[in-house]
């Protein structure tokens, strides 16, 4: 694979040599260029690294999806699948979030852009 720079419109674009990448039909650009961000969206898909980019930024942006008090509190946050598995160190905080479960849920597919969370099992 080789990076080419075409200095008429400054784009940097991908040659086609890896063909277990492409598809005629997925792409509609040129016959043998992609951009950046198709080959690395074609690279995610191929090797399944979707749900572990999803739940590390899960995990990385837990503080400011649940607030920092929640959080000051939280042991372990985890995404298994589509159920979040979150671990708490007070016993009256984690019956205030067991209550709130359909909050975090949203909250956190919002975050996600995607509707990743199913299930919320609290601990």
């Amino acid at each position: 694979m080789r990076l080419v720079f075409l200095s008429d419109n400054r784009d940097f674009v991908w040659q086609k040599q890896l063909f277990f990448l492409t598809s005629h039909n997925a792409m509609n650009n040129y016959d043998n260029q992609y951009s950046l961000k198709e080959v690395l969206q074609q690279l995610v898909d191929k090797y399944k690294l979707r749900s572990k980019m999803q739940s590390e930024a899960l995990v990385a942006s837990w503080p400011e999806i649940a607030g920092k008090l929640v959080a000051k509190h939280t042991k372990s946050v985890r995404l298994d699948g589509s159920v979040l598995y979150i671990e708490v160190s007070e016993p009256a905080l984690r019956n205030e979030l067991v209550y709130m479960q359909s909050v975090i849920i949203k909250a956190v597919n919002d975050y996600l852009k995607d509707d990743v969370v199913d299930r919320l099992v609290i601990k």
